[in-house]
């Protein structure tokens, strides 16, 4: 079965930035970019049952709609086939959040969601906050996120993805990330980094400020060595899988380090799951990754950890 890439729009040249993204991911996969957009469901019947005063949105403005949609899709698609890439359209109606998420637990092909994190407003709003992080609550597949720069230019369709940068806490949640990053990297060729973020002790903090030196606390290096170890056993069992994987402890707020570590390594790519352990070093949800979403420059794919994790055979 060809794996799907379903990538929402509203009719917004900021939603159709995630559209070379999404093209690159189906060229290095063999898959099919899926266009949809949703329409506002009628709310009355056909004219035939017609027994209520008139509405708000009537049948036929909902036809309408539907209509335009259509006629939209079909301009993108023939726009985005130019590229070598196979797309197919689908119209849905409804809650865009709910109608997204019921297509997807349908249509098991669908092995992914693209879309951009701002786009017009109205009904048909892609915000992140609303239509985005509601199908990223619920989504059972990854869900690529790709925020516009405010110009609505597209990324260069021949972006490619070379290194892949990995937040890991140290739990089974947040290594589920893994299991996509390896595919991706696999597909393309690219590296794999690593990153485990450690707060920065306020003595340590003091000395970066100018003020007094102090030792380093005993239990942050306790903690070091234990990241360190924890990201070298995962880097080795990717490395005999034929990858090329560095890793990197980075200090400071989980948000702020990640992006910092992504500008420095120039990565392309951020591949993270929605979950992680509690504590200091806690990833992820409603956090971190909206976080890193909103300040990232480059792509985010996050993952929503299932259950208590992956069995490590699995991984393996």
């Amino acid at each position: 079965m060809q794996s799907k890439i379903l990538v929402p729009l509203d009719g917004s040249p900021l939603a159709e930035t995630v559209l070379p993204r999404a093209a690159a991911w189906a060229r290095a996969t063999s898959g099919v970019v899926l266009l949809t957009r949703v329409s506002a469901p009628s709310m009355v019947a056909p004219p035939t049952a017609w027994t209520i005063p008139t509405p708000l949105i009537g049948y036929e403005d909902t036809l309408h709609d539907m209509d335009l949609a259509r006629d939209y899709l079909t301009d993108v698609a023939l726009r985005l086939k130019k590229s070598g890439v196979e797309v197919e359209t689908t119209g849905l109606d409804g809650d865009p959040a709910a109608a997204i998420l019921a297509y997807v637990n349908e249509h098991p092909e669908v092995t992914l969601i693209a879309m951009a994190t701002h786009g017009r407003s109205a009904l048909s709003r892609w915000v992140l906050g609303s239509v985005a992080e509601k199908v990223l609550h619920a989504a059972p597949v990854p869900l690529l996120l790709v925020r516009p720069d405010g110009t609505a230019e597209p990324a260069p369709a021949q972006a490619g993805i070379r290194t892949i940068l990995v937040p890991l806490d140290g739990s089974i949640f947040a290594e589920q990330a893994l299991e996509s990053a390896y595919g991706i990297a696999r597909a393309t060729s690219a590296s794999l980094l690593l990153v485990s973020v450690l707060p920065v002790p306020d003595d340590m903090a003091a000395t970066d400020g100018g003020l007094t030196p102090a030792p380093v606390p005993e239990q942050y290096q306790a903690d070091v060595a234990q990241l360190t170890s924890y990201l070298e056993q995962q880097a080795q069992q990717l490395r005999m899988a034929g990858m090329v994987v560095e890793t990197q402890i980075v200090n400071g707020r989980p948000a702020d380090a990640i992006l910092r570590a992504e500008a420095e390594a120039r990565a392309d790519l951020i591949v993270m799951a929605t979950h992680g352990r509690s504590g200091l070093q806690r990833l992820w949800l409603g956090s971190v990754a909206m976080k890193v979403v909103q300040g990232a420059t480059l792509p985010v794919l996050l993952v929503r950890a299932r259950g208590a994790g992956v069995p490590a055979e699995a991984r393996a």
